[in-house]
């Protein structure tokens, strides 16, 4: 759900930018310029971090069913080695 509020934001914000009288001419194109850096950057960060993860997990007893959009793969509890957890804790207190 992030990546289409954030992408749908960007795109909003550059329809306005476009779509308004400037003033000054010369500077119309610094919003533009900023807002096409940022989708970069969000777009690159996204897809290390957020696209690459599995879309849903089952349980089926003695085998996971990892799903990535139309590709599922299934892991048998036996073969797993090793497993890692991180809990999330709130920086603020």
């Amino acid at each position: 759900v992030y990546p289409v509020f954030f992408f749908g934001f960007i795109g909003v914000m550059l329809i306005i930018s476009v779509s308004s009288e400037s003033s000054d001419s010369q500077l119309a194109f610094i919003p533009i310029i900023a807002l096409t850096v940022i989708a970069l950057l969000g777009y690159f960060f996204m897809k290390k971090l957020v696209f690459d993860l599995s879309d849903a997990i089952y349980d089926e007893g003695d085998s996971l069913l990892f799903r990535f959009g139309r590709k599922e793969v299934r892991v048998k509890l036996e073969e797993i080695i090793n497993l890692n957890y991180q809990t999330i804790m709130s920086l603020a207190k």
